[in-house]
């Protein structure tokens, strides 16, 4: 009896697949497709697979209908039948846009993420006043941008009251602004290329590599799939700055396509507000071009590479300071050197990127990462009758692997990580106590002072290679509305410092009443340029005494935050308070009264 109850139930199920044929001929399963009796609302739903199941107890009119948005609607008569395949046509029509408005303010900490990151969106940046990195954190309390002196011109940022050297700067995940490219490194990305900011307090992730002490700073620059077809921004004002920055973008076809960007800035007007004799700000020229390609093919593979070139020229001193006469003699017969105070620095570099990431694992969502990226970057020039020339090439590999474990809450991440730096740094300090301060008799030849320049220096070399292979796994644990964890370390080895562990660990807790707790500890390590970021002390023309055996800069930061968001006359507003510590184990101090 119970048999045959099981063959009469299964004996009156229909039973089907539903397809779309692409454009490739190939049948392409259809899941959510709505499926009912006609004159009823008995129905179901495809699945994933575009299989459907449904009972025709008590059906008289044996016509199913098939529904599904923007395919035509059909009806098959099932009489007689329990399993059939049905095809679903797309409309040609084409359904009308949809437009999407958010009110989401200019720069705003989001609640989800378990790292405290700040957001400052495009609506921010148009609020600064002009016109590249540096000077886009003009109107964001988080983040401060001085000048590390006011001979080269040279801006640092300061993150929990350190120097922008303990501050890991990114594009899109990938390296950007280290090693000799710190000083002026935020000069060199235009305010009109970029996308958004995210500023992190305290330790990173361990995926991005073990040098954030204080911070990280993403910048996203415009992508070909949402920036605008053409954009031109002109600049300039009263103390003569000219700037011009464009971008265009190409849509070859739906996966591929390709943007350029240029960007163009000139200062040469000699300022001198103070009446001290010395240029205010420098005079700067700087050509910059990018060309990005992105290959998207959604849920599958994604594809991203760009190549960007930039020259500066940097000159200042002395208002009658001029680079062009600056080793000519004047009518007197003695050196000009004599008589003005100068510099002239000129950059050249070169990034590139190419980042590939494939999309597997279907239900529990897992991807597949290859990113590499590479950095020229050399800077010559003299500093008084000081000579400085750098050279950096850097090249960056990572391998990433992340997956969903069980569920969406739990996912981990791990990967390999190499990292190779060559540096050339020397710095050539001429002893200049005749030249300046003893005039030097009537009598001196150029000849003269030249043999005495020559003779009375000091070479400085910093010449070497860095090979760093590494190793990092990292786990989070995510409800979203209520708790976060990310617990990452990471393993090094550095062919000059040997081995380095790095831990970090950052936690999540959303309270009610819209109150969000972070905490957040974690290690960072750097390695000094000496040179590079302290322009400063070639610029004064200072003695240097380097102590023997100094060691990579090693440190670690705790952090605590605390963010209310509420409604003020029904708009959105936010109290954040934070603490943050850093303790450093080693650390490379710059001292300038200890050889007054």
């Amino acid at each position: 009896m119970l048999a045959s109850l099981s063959f009469q139930a299964i004996s009156q199920q229909i039973s089907g697949t539903v397809y779309e044929i692409n454009n490739k001929n190939e049948k392409n399963p259809l899941p959510g497709v709505n499926i009912y009796w006609i004159g009823t609302t008995l129905g179901c739903v495809t699945d994933i697979k575009g299989i459907f199941r449904i009972s025709s107890v008590g059906i008289t009119d044996k016509k199913l209908i098939f529904s599904f948005i923007g395919y035509h609607k059909d009806t098959i008569d099932v009489t007689g039948k329990r399993n059939i395949e049905v095809q679903m046509k797309p409309e040609n029509k084409q359904l009308g846009e949809v437009v999407i408005r958010d009110n989401t303010g200019g720069s705003y900490i989001s609640k989800l993420n378990p790292i405290k990151a700040q957001m400052i969106t495009t609506k921010e940046l148009a609020r600064a006043a002009c016109c590249n990195l540096s000077e886009s954190f003009e109107t964001n309390a988080s983040v401060d941008v001085n000048f590390a002196d006011a001979i080269t011109g040279a801006r640092q940022i300061q993150l929990l009251g350190l120097s922008g050297v303990y501050s890991q700067v990114i594009s899109e995940n990938i390296p950007l602004i280290r090693g000799l490219g710190t000083s002026f490194g935020l000069n060199y990305i235009p305010g009109p290329w970029m996308e958004s900011i995210q500023v992190a307090k305290g330790t990173s992730s361990v995926t991005n590599g073990y040098e954030s002490i204080t911070g990280q700073i993403n910048v996203e620059y415009k992508k070909p799939a949402t920036s605008e077809a053409f954009y031109l921004n002109l600049y300039g004002n009263e103390d003569g700055r000219k700037e011009a920055n464009a971008n265009a973008r190409y849509i070859i076809n739906d996966k591929l396509s390709t943007m350029v960007f240029l960007h163009v800035d000139d200062q040469q007007k000699k300022i001198d507000r103070n009446h001290d004799q010395f240029m205010d700000v420098p005079q700067i020229t700087t050509y910059n071009i990018f060309n990005r390609w992105d290959y998207i093919n959604p849920g599958k593979y994604t594809s991203r590479f760009g190549i960007k070139y930039m020259n500066e020229d940097r000159v200042s001193g002395m208002m009658n300071f001029n680079k062009k006469t600056f080793n000519q003699e004047d009518t007197t017969g003695i050196s000009t050197l004599t008589k003005t105070y100068g510099i002239d620095l000129n950059t050249k570099r070169m990034e590139s990127f190419w980042k590939n990431g494939i999309i597997f694992g279907g239900k529990n969502y897992s991807s597949l990462a290859v990113i590499l990226s590479g950095i020229y970057h050399h800077q010559e020039g003299f500093l008084g009758l000081s000579h400085y020339d750098g050279l950096e090439k850097s090249f960056n590999a990572n391998l990433l692997f992340t997956s969903n474990l069980v569920n969406e809450r739990n996912k981990v991440s791990a990967g390999l990580n190499y990292q190779y730096d060559s540096y050339k740094e020397d710095y050539i300090r001429t002893n200049f106590t005749y030249l300046y301060q003893v005039s030097p008799p009537i009598f001196f030849s150029l000849d003269t002072l030249t043999k005495l320049i020559v003779t009375n220096r000091v070479d400085y070399n910093f010449d070497r290679t860095e090979r760093t292979p590494g190793a990092f796994f990292e786990y989070t644990y995510n409800i979203p509305e209520k708790f976060s964890l990310i617990a990452g370390i990471r393993a090094d080895h550095h062919s000059k410092y040997g081995s380095i562990v790095t831990p970090r660990l950052h936690l999540r807790y959303i309270f009610p009443y819209e109150i969000t707790l972070r905490g957040s500890v974690g290690k960072g390590y750097h390695v000094t340029n000496l040179m590079s970021e302290n322009f400063s002390v070639m610029a004064s023309q200072r003695l240097i005494n380097i102590e023997p055996g100094l060691q990579m800069e090693e440190a670690w930061n705790y952090g605590l935050n605390l963010t209310k968001d509420f409604l003020i006359a029904k708009r959105k507003a936010q109290i954040d308070l934070e603490y943050y510590h850093t303790d450093f184990i080693h650390q490379v101090i710059t001292d300038m009264d200890s050889l007054p």
